[in-house]
């Protein structure tokens, strides 16, 4: 098996890209959360190729070489700067910019919130896989069927999602379940621990972005994780059951006035183009202490009906996770009250379940240990990755 995927070098989920990697240290860590899927592939002599379409890059300036078709020669270097910088010498991953190199059985991987993915796709070989995981940018329905898409990749399981179903055709493509998996350094300390309620996760918008129009429509809100909004803005009122450590996107980014002097616009635009993402709060602290200096956590969820990565992380700490009781987790095998503690989304049932979690501390150590028994059996990297190549090579066979 030989899986290629398209622009790699580009994207956070499974690299560091050039851009982060040019902010040294005072950007956030890197993402990676898909690079479990590489080092299996590596540990499994599996052959992983970076298809260079010409259509993404992150380095200034490169839709100004196109015109002189000397992109390849820049995307090359990039590649390789990019593969240098994220991964150690022995994960190979070889560049590729002629399509003819792409064969019938490969595997060739998109991902939907790069719009160019599925264009590029449709003129290449090999047996097409959609990454999912972000729906919030797309503008336009999509038809995965016409666009010759054989499998859909989500960490949970979407076939009930009313957003995804109303935008997408999956009529015959075929759905893969991919969770997330939580990294080694994430582990249980056996410390004593504080009876509240840790709230975490980075807070988006759509406002001041032009995309997002589908999201707009469905929700009818600016705000991706309306729950987490809710914690960031009342944490301060309930003091006693909540430290809020949800880090707003924009936290660092200089506010640009209509009185502000031209210089001083320019000044500000120039430091949020550097700065305004780097979120230096919530990179300052260890996320594994953290987790395990509290009894209970949470991670709201996106309005869209996904999970951030950070309940599986929190449960491999042993800290028990509240989370929205419904086909979200129920897709991956959790039941509430037994591997977490459900609520029905509303502040005010978080905020009772926080009380009940508070007078019940035994209950919750036990739903807490439970749950992490459950993350550790099934959301390792080695068991995610395992079953994700068997149902890749169902592909090849089908």
């Amino acid at each position: 098996m030989r899986i290629v995927f398209i622009d790699m070098h580009c994207n956070v989920l499974l690299t560091r890209p050039y851009s982060q990697i040019r902010k040294g240290t005072n950007s956030l860590p890197p993402l990676f959360k898909h690079k479990f899927i590489l080092d299996y592939a590596h540990n499994n002599n599996i052959e992983l190729y970076n298809f260079l379409s010409g259509e993404d890059s992150t380095l200034r300036g490169y839709r100004h070489f196109k015109k002189y078709d000397k992109y390849k020669r820049i995307a090359h270097w990039e590649h390789n700067y990019v593969m240098k910088h994220s991964f150690s010498s022995e994960l190979r991953i070889q560049a590729i910019t002629d399509p003819q190199y792409i064969r019938d059985d490969d595997i060739v991987i998109g991902y939907i919130e790069r719009p160019h993915h599925l264009n590029v796709m449709s003129h290449l070989n090999g047996h097409h896989v959609l990454m999912g995981n972000h729906f919030i940018s797309i503008n336009h329905p999509i038809d995965l069927k016409q666009s010759k898409i054989e499998a859909f990749i989500n960490e949970i399981d979407l076939s009930k999602n009313a957003f995804v179903n109303k935008y997408f055709n999956l009529e015959g493509v075929k759905q893969i379940v991919c969770p997330y998996v939580y990294g080694d350094r994430f582990k249980n300390l056996n410390q004593e621990r504080k009876n509240k309620m840790l709230a975490i996760g980075t807070l988006s918008t759509c406002s001041g972005h032009p995309g997002y129009r589908l999201y707009r429509s469905f929700f009818n809100t600016e705000w991706i994780q309306p729950m987490r909004k809710e914690i960031f803005d009342q944490a301060d009122k309930y003091k006693e059951e909540i430290d809020s450590y949800i880090s707003y996107i924009y936290e660092d980014k200089k506010v640009i006035n209509k009185s502000d002097g031209w210089i001083e616009k320019k000044i500000k635009a120039l430091y949020n183009k550097y700065n305004g993402f780097t979120q230096v709060k919530y990179a300052s602290f260890n996320m594994v202490k953290k987790f395990n200096e509290y009894k209970f956590f949470a991670c709201p969820e996106e309005l869209v009906g996904m999970p951030g990565i950070g309940f599986v992380e929190g449960m491999a700490c042993g800290t028990a996770y509240i989370g929205v009781e419904g086909d979200i987790y129920e897709s991956l095998g959790l039941k509430a009250g037994e591997h977490y503690i459900g609520y029905d989304g509303t502040f005010e049932d978080l905020i009772d379940k926080i009380h009940y979690c508070q007078q019940h501390p035994n209950e919750i150590e036990k739903i807490a240990q439970t749950g992490m028994n459950y993350v550790r059996k099934h959301f390792n990297a080695n068991i995610v990755a395992s079953n994700l190549f068997k149902e890749l090579a169902i592909l090849l066979n089908e």
